[in-house]
């Protein structure tokens, strides 16, 4: 039987190197099957990758969405409370943040001590099955009209309605001490020389005196009933609402009183 399978065998192989054509078909037949088996695995391969890639996508809440959230509540409180003249940039969200998707819309909201201006956060969060929040960070630009000068003013010079124009500008912590309007500032004293187009600020300047010590004033003392008006001595110069020295003429008492318009102080009954 042994004799059989080598006869067999034999053959076989002298088959083959007999016929040489049909022994490289036979190996192009191989390596077809092999090569079809491998396109087979890496199709296979991209589709568990893409099953996996769009089940991880639907189990967490896009980026944009919540950085969308923030800026339309920034857009809509700004609007509401300060100007429509704004800009705001919001920062794009670590990649690597994974947050569950919300069931429920999204609520945007300033956390406490939160700034209007330069950089900040909104705060954004999912009150869903999977509750969660997030700080958002953002940057505000805030553009107000503001008061500046037309010309070059001198130290000691007295501001009139011809030497002041409206300009936008970035405004922040320092805003307050901008002008807004003409009025605001007309008869304000310049403390140093403004050069020409530079933005008015309280502290380039002071407000007129309206009452110089030695000067004749009026002491006007109110009730919801009474209103007495008595003459008095100013003490010492003062501008408007300033608390200073008055002495009573005919009483010669020395009292305390705030400026409130050219020649007349405030005092308490």
């Amino acid at each position: 039987m042994q004799e059989v399978k080598n006869l067999t065998s034999f053959i076989k192989t002298k088959r083959n190197q007999d016929n040489p054509m049909q022994n490289e078909y036979q190996r192009t037949m191989d390596f077809l099957q092999c090569l079809a088996a491998l396109c087979n695995w890496f199709a296979l391969a991209i589709l568990l990758f893409s099953f996996s890639a769009n089940s991880s996508a639907g189990e967490f809440h896009a980026h944009q969405d919540i950085e969308k959230t923030a800026e339309a509540f920034l857009r809509q409180h700004l609007e509401q409370t300060h100007t429509d003249n704004f800009d705001i940039r919001i920062s794009t969200l670590d990649q690597r943040l994974k947050l569950s998707q919300c069931d429920s819309p999204l609520d945007a909201y300033l956390p406490p001590g939160a700034k209007l201006y330069g950089k900040t956060t909104v705060g954004v969060r999912c009150s869903g099955g999977k509750p969660w929040k997030i700080f958002v960070p953002v940057t505000l630009a805030l553009y107000e009209k503001v008061l500046a000068v037309s010309r070059t003013i001198v130290k000691g010079e007295t501001l009139g309605p011809e030497d002041f124009t409206m300009v936008s500008k970035e405004v922040g912590p320092a805003s307050q001490t901008y002008f807004r309007n003409s009025q605001q500032a007309l008869g304000f004293i310049a403390k140093r020389s403004i050069p020409a187009g530079r933005i008015l600020t309280a502290h380039m300047v002071q407000a007129p005196r309206l009452v110089q010590a030695g000067q004749e004033v009026i002491l006007l003392a109110t009730t919801p009933q009474l209103e007495v008006r008595m003459k008095g001595k100013a003490l010492s110069d003062g501008s408007k609402g300033d608390l200073i020295n008055v002495r009573n003429v005919r009483s010669k008492r020395v009292v305390q009183g705030i400026v409130i318009h050219a020649g007349v102080v405030r005092v308490n009954m």
